[in-house]
């Protein structure tokens, strides 16, 4: 069975992905309360204690509210680097921490390559996973698109990727200025723009299943992302179910499961 993400919460509110090859089940980030996890898995028939791990991308609250209980409760492992562990401990509690090892690792049969990506968290990540059948990458939380970043979606079969705002949107909101150059910068957030151009590359290489996440509810919607996404591929010609799909990951509801093999 190929790998699949299946995104509890995406946005700056909350962040949490279930990864499956229907054999093993672990989580990308779990930016919500204890009980919104749970519940959230009990939508998509997972239990607690099915989950064999939390992969932890930076320490950011909307990725890591509720490490603390879940590794407590559930006594599941959570994998961060070593800075990100101690910022941990430091701002949320104790955790069953392991960290992780940049060569690679490996959960339940499939292996884990994380990756840095540039964010202003104290050493934040991105991971690329792979089983015998599939490859698939995650990477939100992107002020840009490394070269190293753009290698591993073209070598992917599904890439979830950061569509958090639009240009205009953001320029005109009610952030302030300080925010708002956050945001925009290289160790800020991915804009729906750069997301769209950074597809069209990755599609060079071949078919490819995105999803689209951490959008920002101030500074984005649906709509904008979807239309930012159609109109780069358009001019270029390439034809969506043809050269790649997309679907947007959402915030507040489970966003149906993605499989990595999908032509």
């Amino acid at each position: 069975m190929a790998i699949s993400f299946t995104p509890l919460g995406s946005g700056s509110k909350g962040n949490s992905i279930l990864v499956s090859n229907e054999r093993h089940k672990f989580l990308i980030d779990c930016g919500f309360s204890y009980k919104g996890i749970t519940e959230k898995l009990a939508l998509v028939d997972v239990k607690p204690e099915e989950i064999e791990a939390v992969i932890i991308t930076h320490e950011h609250t909307d990725h890591v509210k509720c490490v603390h209980t879940l590794s407590k409760m559930c006594n599941i492992p959570i994998y961060a680097t070593q800075k990100t562990l101690v910022e941990i401990d430091r701002s949320i509690g104790p955790v069953n921490g392991r960290v992780v090892d940049m060569r690679g690792f490996n959960i339940g049969g499939i292996d884990v390559l994380p990756f840095r990506i540039p964010h202003d968290a104290v050493d934040p990540v991105g991971y690329a996973f792979a089983d015998k059948n599939s490859k698939a990458l995650y990477a939100t939380d992107l002020g840009h698109m490394t070269l190293e970043i753009k290698a591993l979606a073209k070598d992917s079969d599904l890439i979830m990727i950061e569509s958090n705002y639009d240009e205009t949107m953001l320029k005109n909101g009610p952030y302030p200025v300080f925010l708002k150059r956050r945001i925009a910068s290289d160790t800020g957030h991915l804009s729906n723009s750069s997301c769209s151009k950074a597809i069209l590359e990755i599609i060079e290489s071949g078919p490819k299943q995105f999803i689209l996440g951490h959008l920002s509810e101030n500074n984005n919607t649906i709509t904008k992302a979807r239309e930012a996404l159609d109109n780069v591929m358009k001019k270029a010609g390439a034809e969506e179910g043809k050269d790649y799909m997309a679907c947007i990951a959402v915030q507040h509801t489970v966003t149906a499961t993605v499989l990595s093999k999908c032509y």
